[in-house]
């Protein structure tokens, strides 16, 4: 995270946020939490890249997407202390849930996108977008609050 902040390569940022996205996703380590979430929402609204911008957004849906969470094969937490919720499935395999952390600083920060572009067109990535709101304030209600002109009420 700390050099998505200071990078200013285009080609480097989004082969940083790849490689970033790679390592969050189904880990069961705890890469993303509550100062991670507001150090992506501060790369997010800095940087003008829509790709860039758009692989954060899908990092943050994958992350908050409760189908996205991670699979092991034995029962046995991983990290010594974690207070992890488990529940079998057909194949023997446990889902590990997570601690949830405070998603607000990206809730809000995508809650801010214009819908439109600068030549009044419908934003290109404003349905993932939405979705990315939808699924935080799904799976984390109490620090994603809705605000009164959400997409959603246009709807």
């Amino acid at each position: 995270m700390a050099r998505l902040e200071k990078e200013t390569d285009r080609q480097v940022l989004r082969k940083l946020i790849f490689a970033y996205g790679n390592l969050v996703r189904g880990s069961q380590n705890e890469f993303i939490l509550d100062e991670e979430v507001s150090r992506m929402a501060k790369v997010y609204k800095e940087n003008a890249d829509p790709e860039f911008k758009r692989k954060c957004i899908y990092i943050m849906s994958d992350f908050a997407d409760p189908d996205m969470q991670f699979i092991s094969n034995d029962d046995t937490p991983t990290t010594e202390g974690e207070d992890l919720g488990t529940k079998g499935n057909m194949t023997g395999s446990t889902t590990v849930v997570k601690e949830k952390v405070n998603v607000s600083p990206w809730c809000e920060t995508l809650q801010q996108e214009n819908k439109t572009d600068k030549d009044g067109e419908r934003h290109e990535d404003w349905e993932i977008i939405e979705h990315a709101i939808e699924l935080l304030h799904e799976s984390y209600p109490e620090t994603c609050t809705l605000v009164k002109n959400n997409p959603k009420d246009e709807l």
